[in-house]
C-alpha cells in the first residue's frame, strides 16, 4: 500500500471499507467466544468499538501514505461507503449517531499521537490496546482483567488482519 498510487488507492476504496467490515465482524464474534459471553445484547456496541479502533486505524495510515487532499478526499469517499456498508449489515443503524461516538473515540486514540516522533515510528502504539480494552468494558459485565487481556489480543489480530499480514 505503501508505493499505491494516489487513484489506484481511491478505485479500492470499495474493496477496503468491505475488508474492514469483515475484519471487525470476525474480530468482534472471536472476542465474544474468547471472554465465553452468553449475553449477545451489548454485541453491536462492542462490534462498534472494533469498528472505531480499525477505522481510527486505517485514517491514520492513509495520513501517513498520501497527501492532506486526497487523504481528506479518500476519509469522504470512505465514510460514505461504510455507512452504505453498515447500513445493509443492520437497518437501525443510526449514522449521526454512530459517528459522534466515533469521534469521541478518535480524540481518545488521537491523545497518544501529539508527539510528532511518535506518530513516525508507529501507528499501534504500546497504550492504545489499553484504551480500547476501556472502551470494551464499558458495554461488558464480564471482570476488567478478562476484557482487558482479550481486548488487547483482538485489537492487535484485527489490526494485523486489516494490514493484510495474516
Amino acid at each position: 500500500m505503501a508505493d499505491m498510487a494516489e487513484a489506484d488507492f481511491l478505485a479500492m476504496l470499495p474493496g477496503i471499507s468491505e475488508h474492514i467490515v469483515d475484519v471487525v465482524q470476525r474480530a468482534s464474534i472471536q472476542f465474544y467466544r474468547d471472554i465465553h459471553s452468553h449475553e449477545a445484547g451489548p454485541f453491536p456496541k462492542v462490534k462498534d468499538e472494533f469498528f472505531y479502533l480499525l477505522y481510527f486505524v486505517s485514517q491514520e495510515r492513509m495520513q501517513t501514505l498520501f497527501s492532506a487532499d486526497v487523504c481528506e478526499q479518500m476519509k469522504s469517499e470512505l465514510h460514505e461507503i461504510i455507512n452504505r456498508r453498515m447500513a445493509e449489515i443492520d437497518r437501525s443503524f443510526a449514522r449521526d449517531k454512530f459517528w459522534k461516538v466515533y469521534l469521541t473515540r478518535e480524540a481518545a486514540y488521537s491523545a497518544l499521537y501529539t508527539q510528532p516522533e511518535r506518530r513516525q515510528n508507529s501507528i499501534f502504539p504500546e497504550n492504545l490496546p489499553f484504551i480500547f480494552s476501556g472502551f470494551l468494558q464499558e458495554h461488558l459485565a464480564c471482570p476488567e482483567t478478562i476484557v482487558r487481556h482479550h481486548g488487547i489480543q483482538m485489537a492487535g489480530e484485527a489490526i494485523y488482519l486489516l494490514e493484510g499480514k495474516r
